[in-house]
């Protein structure tokens, strides 16, 4: 299978940047995962938005990215924006390396998404302190990004908080 991020041309890779850059978002999060050792799994995603009547330009960049998952609005007037998702671990960054020295806006979330990843996903047995680190850094990335919060949504300041009481 060819790796089809690696065989992007120079153009397709700045081009890509700036789209990222004004309708992405580059996000990691913390989500309840019972079978991992925390008790929680990290997850970090890009997200290309468009208007649904651009729908076919999305459906174009998943099949040359050869990853993603595509997120449609339905047919309601609350929903007007598709969504291309793209969260292997390993694709998030191969995207995010190559695309980074082009960002103008999101090249601190970009370094901090990286971080995570190799920081997280490389790594077989985590310690406890590590994990931590990695949740402070989930925290900084949320805090680069213009989102609003979610009601409900898990900060790594509370993850801290409750693993030091469980596992101290």
């Amino acid at each position: 299978m060819t790796n089809k991020i690696q065989k992007l041309t120079d153009n397709e890779v700045v081009y890509l940047a700036g789209f990222l850059d004004g309708n992405g978002s580059i996000c990691a999060k913390l989500v309840k995962d019972k079978t991992s050792k925390y008790k929680y799994a990290i997850r970090v995603e890009i997200c290309f938005s468009l208007k649904k009547n651009r729908r076919f330009f999305l459906m174009q960049w998943q099949k040359k990215l050869g990853c993603g998952k595509l997120i449609l609005a339905k047919n309601s007037p609350e929903r007007t924006v598709d969504n291309l998702t793209i969260g292997e671990f390993n694709k998030v960054r191969e995207l995010l390396v190559k695309l980074k020295c082009h960002f103008q806006i999101k090249k601190g979330q970009a370094k901090l998404a990286i971080d995570i990843i190799e920081n997280y996903y490389r790594k077989k047995d985590i310690s406890l302190e590590q994990f931590c680190l990695i949740c402070k850094k989930i925290d900084k990335l949320t805090a680069l990004n213009d989102s609003e919060k979610k009601e409900g949504s898990i900060t790594g300041a509370s993850v801290i908080k409750e693993l030091r009481t469980n596992y101290s």
